[in-house]
């Protein structure tokens, strides 16, 4: 009943068409979910890049001033709801293809604790249970890592932000998210959720700026892994397996990245990101070698537009320079299914 009362609010509330939908949409996941192959399956952990997820209010510790109504973007309480509700709609599709909810979903770019709250109890994902962990952080954007999972499923054995510092200089960027979890299904790891510096200071300067981050994570992840307790490290590293590879090599080839060799395309998608006509894979899952599991990159179309100038197709973006075109991220999520 309280999965019902909630649809027919959101459909009172919103009075249209796209209310309609999510009510049916929610009902037909929630009440059809097969359960016979639930708990034979590892636990799902879901990393999304969703770009600039900011809400409609100033916030003047932060440069947000772009994403707001009478800012460049225009951005709306009802563009926001409809990017909310798209995020929602794409964690709860995996179900259809996977047999199951993600059990954890790591972010980014999401501005602060209300758009996690608004995602997590106001948005179609609200009768799945899920809480979420945040902070903010130094990032002059306001922009953050942040971590939601099902209660039900996942119990948080503790939880900090780690701040990129080394040798008493604080590289003012996103935090890392760590948290020690116990999995109903019988693992407990040590998640950590990463944004790397992104490449718009020049590629020298930016690399320096993810190896001291990289060093900073390793300095933690490094001392868990000699207790032989599994980890695992989703992100958007903003470069390349291959360049990101040589910041986690070492003698005993502790760590493993899924997608240092990974081939499976899916409705045309050959990465997270596209550049121009490139695509690339900066959304990585690396692990502890006593860690395995299966990566993907999940592609479904409705993440997805034509993309006329390069061919092919793109991820779908909420905007397309100034203009709003109502997609939700230039990334597209990736999936890791422990074994």
């Amino acid at each position: 009943s309280y999965t019902c009362n909630y649809c027919i609010e959101r459909v009172s509330d919103r009075g249209d068409k796209e209310g309609i939908m999510a009510l049916i949409f929610t009902l037909f996941t929630i009440f059809f979910t097969p359960v016979s192959s639930v708990q034979e399956r590892g636990a799902l952990i879901m990393f999304w890049n969703v770009e600039n997820f900011f809400d409609t209010r100033r916030d003047f510790t932060i440069l947000d001033e772009e994403f707001l109504p009478q800012g460049e973007k225009r951005w709306s309480r009802r563009r926001f709801e409809q990017k909310r509700d798209a995020i929602a709609k794409t964690i709860i599709s995996i179900e259809s293809k996977y047999g199951d909810y993600p059990d954890l979903v790591g972010l980014a770019e999401v501005e602060n604790s209300y758009v996690l709250r608004q995602i997590t109890e106001k948005s179609p994902l609200n009768p799945l249970g899920y809480n979420y962990i945040h902070s903010d952080s130094g990032d002059p954007r306001g922009i953050d890592v942040a971590l939601i999972y099902r209660e039900n499923r996942v119990k948080v054995l503790k939880s900090s932000f780690i701040k990129p510092i080394l040798g008493g200089d604080t590289l003012r960027s996103r935090d890392i998210l760590y948290a020690k979890l116990s999995l109903s299904r019988g693992d407990t790891i040590n998640l950590f959720v990463v944004h790397l510096p992104s490449k718009y200071s020049g590629r020298q300067l930016s690399m320096e700026k993810r190896e001291l981050c990289v060093k900073v994570l390793r300095h933690y992840s490094d001392s868990i892994i000699e207790l032989g307790e599994k980890v695992v490290i989703v992100g958007d590293f903003n470069d390349l397996p291959s360049e990101i590879e040589t910041l986690f090599s070492d003698d005993n080839c502790n760590y493993n990245n899924h997608f240092k060799e990974y081939q499976l395309f899916e409705n045309g998608a050959k990465g997270s990101v596209k550049f121009m006509n490139s695509w690339q894979i900066i959304d990585q899952v690396i692990t502890s070698r006593n860690c395995q599991g299966r990566a993907k990159i999940y592609a479904p179309k409705f993440l997805l537009e034509h993309d006329t100038k390069y061919l092919g197709v793109k991820p779908f973006r909420t905007y397309s320079g100034p203009r709003h075109i109502g997609g939700v991220s230039d990334h597209l999520p990736i999936l890791f299914q422990l074994e």
